[in-house]
């Protein structure tokens, strides 16, 4: 709901598109880690009454919710790294003659996420022990919380 109301926000200021797309990266990732981190929940876990807990079944370490999340991280990041000089490149009136190439490049950025979940989505289904592709880059498992 958060980033519906972001991306109304934008309008067509391209400085405002930059400044919607670093919080929306922030309220993506930041907070993903820091809830993570924190409780070993996100809220929809929290819902769902889900933990992520180490693979030895100790708490989850700040290290572990970064590293859960670091693939995703590159591939958005390089995705607003693409889409950010687009907009840099707009708004200071410069023609970079590089419009297409960012075009493709954010482009290929999102394909390679959605395959990459994809992927991720497989695994889990897969794997023995249901961990999905950030949870054994991260140490991590899910695991139905008790309380």
């Amino acid at each position: 709901m958060l980033l519906i109301i972001l991306d109304k926000l934008k309008g067509n200021s391209p400085l405002s598109h930059l400044i919607v797309y670093g919080f929306e990266f922030l309220v993506l990732y930041v907070l993903n880690v820091f809830l993570v981190g924190v409780w070993g929940q996100t809220l929809g876990k929290m819902l769902f009454r889900i933990k992520i807990l180490r693979a030895d079944g100790s708490k989850v370490l700040w290290s572990n919710a970064w590293r859960r999340v670091s693939v995703g991280i590159g591939f958005i990041a390089l995705y607003y790294f693409f889409i950010s000089i687009k907009i840099f490149s707009m708004f200071t009136g410069t023609n970079l003659q590089l419009g297409n190439v960012l075009d493709v490049a954010s482009l290929i950025c999102v394909f390679a996420f959605l395959i990459y979940k994809f992927c991720d989505v497989y695994v889990l289904l897969k794997s023995e022990k249901h961990r999905a592709i950030h949870d054994l880059i991260g140490g991590t498992v899910v695991i139905h919380d008790p309380r």
